[in-house]
């Protein structure tokens, strides 16, 4: 039998920053793991049935259930959806200098936005466009192998 894409159960305080995790308890609910706050590890949903979700970020209890991709997932844009007029609208991929970004909204009235890119970059918002298709593999090998769907398709 060959099996591709496979997460790895883990608990939220083992996955690195950087990877790219759907929980347990809401397997529709993916995200990539941007930080610590205290014990705690920040989660940034990139993709969630429940649209208030989308585009936020909250702190996960350290033994909270995950899945893991790990840190080797791959984005892939799709010009063709063309762009989004705000920055901040809710699951767009940010293009700047830096590479591909996401930024992360606060549940918290007030709180702060989040950022997450390869390059560990603040940019310039005015440097950014905001791209409405997108895609997200588990890996490059993934991207490449025939009959395999990305994890999430937002083109």
């Amino acid at each position: 039998m060959n099996v591709v894409n496979t997460p790895i159960y883990t608990k939220i305080k083992s996955a690195p920053d950087g990877s790219l995790v759907f929980l347990a308890s809401a397997p529709e609910t993916f995200g990539v793991i941007i930080g610590r706050d205290g014990d705690n590890r920040v989660f940034g949903c990139v993709s969630s049935k429940d649209p208030k979700e989308l585009g936020r970020h909250w702190p996960l209890m350290p033994d909270t259930a995950c899945f893991s991709f790990g840190t080797e997932w791959l984005v892939e844009t799709d010009l063709s959806k063309g762009v989004s007029s705000s920055i901040d609208d809710a699951g767009v991929l940010l293009l700047g200098p830096h590479g591909p970004e996401f930024r992360f909204r606060s549940t918290k009235a007030g709180g702060d936005v989040l950022i997450f890119n390869t390059a560990g970059k603040v940019s310039n918002p005015g440097d950014l466009v905001a791209l409405k298709g997108w895609r997200i593999w588990a890996s490059l090998d993934a991207r490449n192998q025939r009959g395999i769907c990305p994890l999430i398709d937002r083109s």
